[in-house]
């Protein structure tokens, strides 16, 4: 029974946390600086490629660090970068997500592209799941 209670609160805080407090994929995609680089491909790619440049990168820091991330996103599914640049959406599917997570469903194709490009947001919906689960077993009268 003691084992039950830290499971149950923990799981409880996460629930009730505000889950539509943006994360940081959202918050890379609300920044101009990102957008216009997601909307231009082709110098994003030519800007990655020079950040490779140790001098290069040395006197262009900032817009590397930049450049990287536009690439990390440009590498995420269009479906996935159109819902996440809206708050209502991302904290719905962020929610969706998690709900998912102790269904057959968890592995669609938002949620698993999702998981890949938020680690903190994967390292949390496995937290639930095992919290979820634990409390499951707890009460499991076998």
């Amino acid at each position: 029974m003691k084992h039950i209670w830290p499971a149950a609160i923990a799981l409880t805080g996460a629930l009730c946390a505000p889950l539509a407090h943006a994360g940081f994929l959202e918050d890379l995609l609300a920044r101009p600086a990102i957008q216009n680089l997601l909307g231009r491909q082709s110098d994003l790619q030519v800007t990655v490629r020079n950040c490779t440049n140790v001098a290069f990168r040395q006197r262009n820091l900032a817009g590397c660090e930049q450049a990287e991330q536009a690439g990390r996103l440009a590498a995420m599914p269009p479906e996935l970068r159109a819902v996440m640049s809206v708050p209502a959406s991302s904290a719905s599917l962020r929610e969706l997500c998690l709900i998912a997570q102790s269904t057959p469903q968890k592995n669609t194709h938002l949620c698993a592209e999702l998981f890949k490009a938020d680690a903190s947001f994967k390292t949390l919906a496995d937290e639930l799941q095992r919290a979820g689960a634990i409390k499951a077993g707890a009460e499991d009268p076998r």
